[in-house]
């Protein structure tokens, strides 16, 4: 959506509804509920607001990605809590060159990806495990754009 020559939103909302059914597996039932790694809800918004007028060429674009929770696995009744992850870029153009400057997860949130659940032994209890997905990372891209 474009609410003026310089500033830009972007949205986006997505829902999902699914099912897997019950099925045994070494004397236990699973399922009977949602499938792992399927998060109901998606939200992202942006906005991108072009400096142009103040500085030809510069654009700032900031974008926030929330992500409901969600399964693990089958398996388990383990769930990821809901996240929210925010995202900048500052970006220049000049002449055929781009330089941007960006940075994901602004805020270095901690937020789960996997789920594990195991026996250790030897003392045959069962644990569950979390790897997390990527904490802040912030970067240069230099791009050039080749004309005809």
């Amino acid at each position: 959506i474009n609410f003026s020559k310089f500033l830009t939103i972007s949205k986006s909302i997505s829902f999902l509804e699914t099912y897997v059914s019950e099925f045994e597996y070494r004397n236990t039932i699973y399922g009977n509920r949602e499938v792992s790694h399927s998060p109901n809800q998606k939200y992202s918004i942006g906005f991108l607001y072009d400096f142009s007028k103040y500085i030809k060429g510069l654009k700032i674009n900031i974008e926030s990605n929330y992500i409901g929770a969600f399964y693990f696995e089958e398996q388990n009744n383990i769930k990821s809590n809901p996240y929210n992850l925010i995202d900048l870029s500052i970006q220049y153009n000049y002449k055929n060159i781009i330089f941007s400057l960006w940075s994901k997860n602004i805020t270095n949130e901690k937020y789960p990806v996997r789920g594990y659940s195991f026996v250790l032994d030897p003392t045959y209890t069962i644990k569950s495990y979390q790897s997390f997905g990527n904490p802040r990372t912030t970067g240069i891209t230099l791009s050039f754009n080749i004309e005809d």
